[in-house]
């Protein structure tokens, strides 16, 4: 769900909130972190002006966006028809006094905040490219009257429709799009909106709980496996015959007397020690 809009730019950020009074403008500056006054002039020795600039400076930026228009007199007509695309191109056209065409926009993300005039062009430049990606031919989209810039029964009915959603509700691309559509009613919205927080929140928990079983199925194989390991006999292979302990003895026991025969050993003598010993049994 959509609360608000972050614009990030330069190390700078804006969040636009909605107001509650319709007349004055849908959006509010967050405090924009602190800038090095150590960096604002490059010169061994820092004039007074620019203490001063930087003072004013740091005064705007934490400012909302609505307090900053209205210091500076700065007035959208909300109520006109077509007022968003009438308040990009007022916008623009104050800027364009200041900036090249075609890189206005680079060149006031690029610059540092050490004025208030920057302070004021920043944050005017942000607030135009808002209503842009809210809005298609100077219509708001669903988003977009969610945040204030359609009527305010509009907004209070998408606030109280997104407020009724389950919290662990997922949302698919389709349910994203709708937001950015302005050719549907809002109660066309809704229902559309509701079926895909529904079906995809239904098909995610059905993929959380089908990874979970496998998991609880592969670790009840692998303890399985551990526990017929530890306790399955010593076993050892020798060409292609598998031998258990009691043979690998005899083997060795065996190839003994051979190599022992074979430098003349009495093989009696030494069966004889083995059943003193207890080591060697007559009858096996």
């Amino acid at each position: 769900m959509i609360e608000g809009i972050n614009l990030n730019s330069a190390g700078y950020q804006l969040n636009f909130e909605t107001k509650a009074d319709p007349q004055k403008a849908q959006a509010s500056v967050a405090k924009i972190a602190p800038f090095d006054k150590q960096n604002l002039n490059k010169t061994p020795q820092k004039s007074v002006q620019s203490d001063e600039d930087a003072r004013i400076a740091q005064a705007y930026m934490n400012k909302t966006t609505y307090e900053i228009f209205e210091a500076e007199n700065i007035n959208f007509d909300r109520s006109e028809e077509g007022w968003i695309t009438k308040t990009i191109e007022k916008i623009d056209a104050m800027l364009a006094q200041k900036y090249a065409p075609g890189q206005m926009h680079e060149m006031i993300m690029r610059d540092e905040l050490d004025t208030k005039e920057k302070v004021v062009d920043f944050t005017l430049d942000s607030y135009s490219w808002w209503l842009k990606s809210k809005s298609i031919d100077g219509k708001p989209t669903i988003s977009g009257k969610m945040l204030g810039l359609g009527t305010k029964e509009e907004e209070e009915e998408l606030r109280a429709f997104k407020d009724s959603l389950p919290e662990d509700g997922a949302m698919s691309d389709v349910g994203a799009n709708l937001l950015l559509r302005t050719d549907i009613s809002i109660e066309e919205f809704k229902k559309l909106y509701a079926e895909d927080i529904e079906k995809t929140t239904k098909a995610h928990k059905e993929a959380v709980a089908k990874i979970n079983q496998e998991m609880r199925e592969y670790n009840a194989n692998l303890a399985k496996q551990n526990r017929e390991k530890k306790f399955k006999p010593i076993q050892a292979t020798s060409k292609s015959k598998t031998y258990v302990d009691k043979d690998i003895r005899r083997e060795f026991f065996e190839n003994f007397l051979k190599a022992e025969r074979e430098k003349g050993t009495d093989i009696t003598e030494i069966l004889n020690q083995l059943v003193k010993i207890g080591k060697f049994d007559v009858k096996a």
